[in-house]
């Protein structure tokens, strides 16, 4: 009794700290197989259909919609009473079921056959259709093979029309025929104006290594020949109202590839030398037409024919934006991708260490690849939206039963090869992201979706137990751990930091501390934010209900469409210290972003569009303006682009009236803009509103400090205070700076570009000035609630 007490212990002690949820125990009857095969082949009606292996060599078929009540044996699959070799072929679903294909040895006739059978998941609509004959469904091949199983999905239904093809009952090399099936006995049955056209007997073909047909916009295509005799072995038809189509003729046609931005995608031969052996497969595109059928893209090859595999299902795999080929172009296996022009960009050339695992949805492309051991794969991943590529230099020591949910990874690894058990990781492309979780069970081995759930099967306490898990991803912040940290896994009720495709949620009445990177989608906060080390990188937008305060951290809207909502003089974000907001990738298409940056006592929000070439964006703003102190509002705006050149744009500026100094009229204002040593105008419209006020400034090429001014109220002399000495001057490789309180010292080149910031505390700071040209240039020292201290100009040796 105390053992069994210790372990339900220990087991509701390790639940209680999961992020995956037990949703049951699986008993024998109900285990899948290892490594079991889940993607759109065998999930239909939100309901995963896998097979194991029954009593008497029969196949029990069991349904799982993720619930204990949703997992179920549904039916038996018995074994035919002359068969040996009876195995599980392949499944693909239709749009009214499951279609599953077995294959047999017949002890009598000593023929290779097939069985088709349909299921709807329930046990009364799960029976045989076709028996005693060879049989296609482009279904998914061999479900324990991961080469295999990472094909890509393709439909073969047109409604609830499920198209494949049939050889003659009892006769093992014949061709194959194109079939239809409704789901019924009655409705299986030859489509009679096809009757002209078949698969000749390959084993590709009846082994399903690849697709020979696919549905697109309600008909079928298809690669079949024709029952004539000539030079022209394949072509590639339509199936309209029940009779093919001719749309391209070839000397051989092997593969249907993919359906991409309303293009069909196959594999041909156009290239082909009688009884020499070479041959070579190119890729075509067809709008579905003769006339819109035709090559696009033509491997180099080689003597040897090198150009690309039918087996290969790297190839043909897509995104929303972008679609995959691999080259064997002499064997440099390159990792192409197109969006759909044949401006190839190559991401990969995989001569030495080709990729071989891919995961892939529309947000992310992640790639394993061996390495000179053996034992380790490595990784990089790519940006479905941008194509950047970035590299894991973390191992892998299992590539099997992968998925990408919401851009994530989510694969079995273990933290060294020796490591008895894998367990679940994750991932969104770098080493600071790839990472065990706190987990509730030791030895991961399926993860897949239904929906938008991930689960997993799995054993626990070792392997001691089985059970179906469901993945919570509620990223809310608890602080469950007291010590305020984002980046502490167990202050989320996930048990896990979200990262850059997880959606995070701040509730009220904590005090979250950001010290190390940190990752978020979209974002809710309504807890005030501390950086205290670290950046917040945003591919979605962040709802502030509460105030940011950066220090020298920074916010980085990284995504296509990042913003920030809802900012407000109380719930805004402080620039103090070097602290920064950044906009990546900012176009025309984007529009104008908001930023809601302020000082310690302001509110000063800037909004930014730019109509010229994309570019990183920078702002912060500080109190103080430097060589003024009437005519002006007492705040500068920073504002960087991260390649200089190219840029044009609009920006406004907005600040309070207790921030306008004495002689400051509004209704002569203009934005200002330091470089060359001075003040400058820009070209600026009128200010609005009564308080708080805004002014906008459009144009803009170059980027320096602004500010917002009466150009003839300006004084030019600099800010001087005896209590503080910059020196010496002329400088050469470094800066002394004496001063009686802690602030920054920024440095400023002749155009008015920021060329440094340092941090300096009150008394003598050395600061080592790196390698610099020689030249004017102009320092302001500001104290830690940005008010200017100091300012004036030195002179580099």
């Amino acid at each position: 009794m105390k053992p069994f007490l210790f372990v339900s212990l220990l087991l509701a002690t390790i639940l209680a700290n999961a992020q995956f949820t037990k949703v049951m125990d699986l008993p024998a009857n109900l285990n899948p197989p290892a490594p079991l095969a889940a993607n759109e082949y065998n999930t239909w009606n939100s309901k995963l259909f896998y097979l194991k292996n029954g009593s008497n060599s029969s196949f029990d078929l069991i349904v799982t919609d993720g619930t204990a009540a949703g997992t179920l044996q549904v039916a038996n699959m018995p074994k035919p009473a002359d068969a040996s070799s009876w195995y599980l072929a392949s499944l693909k679903k239709g749009a009214n079921g499951m279609y599953i294909k077995f294959s047999y040895y017949d002890n009598v006739t000593f023929l290779q056959n097939d069985e088709l059978w349909y299921s709807d998941g329930t046990a009364a609509n799960t029976y045989k259709l076709v028996t005693n004959a060879r049989i296609n469904i482009s279904g998914l091949h061999n479900l324990t093979s991961v080469q295999n199983y990472q094909r890509p999905y393709q439909a073969s239904h047109v409604g609830n029309i499920f198209y494949f093809w049939k050889g003659a009952d009892n006769v093992y090399a014949t061709s194959l025929y194109l079939w239809q099936s409704d789901g019924t006995v009655a409705g299986t049955q030859p489509v009679a104006g096809a009757s002209g056209v078949h698969l000749p007997y390959e084993t590709g073909m009846t082994d399903e290594y690849w697709d020979v047909g696919l549905a697109y916009n309600g008909s079928y295509y298809f690669l079949a020949q024709d029952t004539g005799i000539n030079t022209v072995r394949a072509k590639f038809y339509k199936l309209q109202v029940g009779v093919p189509q001719l749309l391209g003729s070839y000397q051989n046609a092997v593969r249907m590839g993919t359906v991409f931005k309303n293009k069909i995608y196959f594999m041909a031969t156009q290239e082909f030398v009688p009884n020499s052996g070479y041959f070579q497969r190119e890729i075509f595109q067809s709008d579905g037409t003769a006339a819109g059928t035709s090559v696009f893209y033509n491997f180099s090859g080689d003597n040897a024919g090198n150009g690309v595999n039918e087996q290969d299902h790297f190839t043909f795999h897509k995104t929303a934006n972008y679609m995959f080929i691999r080259t064997n172009d002499n064997l440099l296996h390159n990792i192409l991708v197109t969006d759909g022009s044949t401006n190839f960009i190559n991401l990969y050339n995989g001569s030495v260490y080709p990729v071989t695992h891919f995961y892939v949805d529309d947000q992310m492309a992640y790639f394993l690849r061996a390495s000179n051991d053996t034992n380790v794969y490595s990784s990089f991943a790519v940006n479905m939206s941008t194509l950047e590529k970035t590299t894991i230099t973390k191992p892998f020591y299992n590539t099997d039963a992968g998925v990408v949910r919401n851009g994530t990874l989510w694969i079995a690894n273990k933290p060294t090869y020796n490591t008895a058990f894998y367990t679940p990781w994750r991932s969104v492309g770098t080493d600071g992201t790839t990472q065990a979780t706190t987990n509730s069970f030791s030895y991961a081995t399926n993860f897949f979706r239904l929906g938008t759930n991930l689960y997993a099967f799995s054993s626990y306490l070792g392997v001691l137990y089985n059970a179906l898990y469901r993945f919570d991803d509620n990223f809310t912040f608890n602080n469950s751990t007291g010590d305020n940290q984002w980046s502490t896994p167990m202050n989320w009720v996930s048990k896990m930091i979200p990262l850059q495709f997880d959606d995070a949620v701040v509730p009220a009445a904590f005090n979250p501390v950001i010290s190390a990177p940190a990752f978020a989608n979209n974002m809710t906060l309504n807890s005030p934010l501390n950086f205290t080390g670290g950046d917040l990188n945003l591919n979605g937008a962040l709802n502030l209900g509460a105030p940011v305060t950066l220090n020298t951290g920074s916010i980085n809207l990284k995504g296509a469409s990042s913003q920030i909502t809802n900012g407000s003089a109380a719930n805004y974000i402080v620039t103090n210290s070097a602290g920064t907001v950044n906009v990546h990738n900012l176009n025309a298409a984007r529009g104008a972003v908001s930023l809601p940056i302020g000082t310690a006592n302001h509110y000063n929000p800037i909004t930014i569009s730019n109509s010229g070439t994309p570019d990183n964006f920078s702002a912060r703003v500080s109190e103080g303006i430097a060589n003024t102190s009437n005519g002006a509002v007492n705040a500068t705006w920073d504002i960087s682009e991260g390649t200089a050149g190219g840029s044009n744009v609009n920006l406004t500026f907005g600040w309070n009236a207790a921030q306008q100094n004495a002689s400051f009229i509004a209704a002569g204002a203009k934005v200002g803009h330091y470089y060359n040593g001075q003040w400058n105008q820009e070209n600026s419209g009128s200010v609005i509103g009564s308080g708080p006020f805004a002014i906008t400034s459009t144009g803009i090429t170059t980027f320096s400090p602004f500010a917002v001014m009466n150009f003839g109220a300006l004084a030019t002399a600099e800010v001087r205070n005896s209590s503080v000495h910059v020196y010496p001057n002329p400088f050469s490789n470094y800066l002394q700076v004496e001063t009686e309180e802690n602030g920054t010292l920024t440095l400023f080149d002749a155009s008015g570009k920021v060329i440094d910031v340092a941090m300096v505390k009150k008394g003598n700071n050395k600061l080592e000035m790196g390698v610099m040209p020689a030249g004017l240039y102009y320092y302001a020292l500001k104290n830690l609630k940005g008010g200017t201290i100091a300012s004036g100009k030195l002179l580099k040796n």
